[in-house]
């Protein structure tokens, strides 16, 4: 684990307690990196979604998560490799939500919510309908070729809070 003043990076095997730790880690620094309280549960959030996705689905267990603090804006950033399906999924997935409204995700999530089903990992569908309605800036997904049907899939956040006044 790297740990700077605008910036953390975390590589390795996730389990329920370094996903505890972790968590207490990113709560922390974006309390540190942001003013107000609601931004740094916002980003929170985002950043949690995305581990609790790539644990999910990372075919060794691992995952390399990131975020750095420039410019007024914070950066979220998570690798983990996946078999051909899950990266397949992940990407069909960020490409239908990508070009929704946020009004329009706000709704498909509420519905997803009331539809009480949930997939064969476990998840409900939410992640990305949850990633979007919190109004980031940028959400690409990236999937590349591994070799042996496996793909590394990188999601990558970005969202700003600075104004002119803050630093």
């Amino acid at each position: 684990m790297v740990i700077g003043k605008e910036h953390i990076q975390f590589q390795g095997a996730i389990n329920e307690d370094i996903g505890a730790n972790l968590t207490k880690l990113v709560l922390s620094a974006f309390s540190i990196y942001l003013h107000q309280a609601s931004d740094a549960k916002r980003c929170t959030s985002v950043a949690l979604e995305l581990i609790d996705n790539a644990q999910r689905y990372a075919r060794d267990g691992k995952i390399m998560f990131e975020i750095t603090n420039s410019d007024g804006a914070v950066n979220i950033r998570l690798e983990n490799l996946a078999g051909e399906n899950a990266a397949m999924k992940l990407k069909e997935s960020a490409e239908f939500v990508h070009q929704l409204s946020t009004d329009e995700a706000k709704s498909l999530y509420k519905q997803q919510l009331l539809n009480n089903t949930f997939g064969e990992r476990g998840g409900a569908g939410l992640g990305f309908l949850f990633i979007k309605r919190k109004g980031v800036n940028t959400f690409e997904v990236e999937i590349k070729p591994a070799g042996a049907g496996q793909y590394i899939c990188r999601c990558s956040v970005e969202l700003n809070f600075y104004t002119s006044e803050q630093p």
